[in-house]
C-alpha cells in the first residue's frame, strides 16, 4: 500500500499496510491500496480530508468532519436513555492532526478536537465512502431535528448594564 500524503505527513509503510497473502487478501479485500491526505490551507499544519483508493477502482474522499461524525469510538456510539444516538455538533472545522496503522486492520484518526480513539476498520472505511451520502443527509436532517448546527457554538460575552468592563 502506498501513503502519499501532502505536506509531509506519512503513514508508516509496516507489516500493517504491506501486501498480504492470497488468504490474507479474501479477508481484507477491502484494504486501501493507497492513502492520501490532505492538508489544510496555510498556516495551519494540520489536515482536512482522507481520500482512499481500491483495487476494484473504487476512490473515497472523506472531510475530517465527516470522519469525525462517523467516529467508531464508545464516546461517539453513546446512545440517550430513550435508545436515540447522541449526535456530535459543531464539528464543520476540524481538522486532522496525525493518522497511524492500527494492526493488519485499520487506522486510528487523530482530531484536533482532541478526540482519538475510534479505530476506523478498512471494511467500516469501505462502507463509510459506499454510503457517505446517506450518513451525511442523515446527520443534517438529525442537526435540524435537535435544533444543532455543524458550525461550532459561539460564546458571545454580554455586559451587564452599568458594569465597568
Amino acid at each position: 500500500m502506498k501513503a502519499m500524503i501532502d505536506g509531509g505527513l506519512k503513514l508508516a509503510q509496516s507489516a500493517a499496510l504491506a501486501s498480504t497473502s492470497l488468504i490474507g487478501r479474501s479477508m481484507h479485500s477491502l484494504r486501501p491500496t493507497n492513502i492520501v491526505v490532505h492538508r489544510a490551507p496555510p498556516p495551519s499544519p494540520s489536515y482536512k480530508g482522507l481520500e482512499l483508493d481500491y483495487e476494484n477502482g473504487k476512490k473515497f474522499y472523506f472531510s475530517a468532519e465527516f470522519l469525525r461524525l462517523q467516529s467508531p469510538s464508545a464516546d461517539s456510539m453513546r446512545t440517550t436513555a430513550t435508545g436515540k444516538r447522541k449526535i456530535v455538533s459543531g464539528r464543520r472545522h476540524v481538522q486532522i492532526l496525525g493518522i497511524e496503522p492500527v494492526g493488519n486492520y485499520g487506522i486510528r484518526v487523530k482530531y484536533d478536537d482532541t478526540h482519538d480513539t475510534g479505530i476506523y476498520t478498512w471494511n467500516y472505511l469501505y462502507e463509510l465512502g459506499s454510503k457517505k451520502f446517506y450518513y451525511m443527509r442523515t446527520y443534517i436532517q438529525a442537526l435540524r431535528e435537535e435544533g444543532l448546527s455543524r458550525n461550532p457554538r459561539t460564546t458571545v460575552t454580554r455586559r451587564k448594564q452599568g458594569s465597568d468592563f
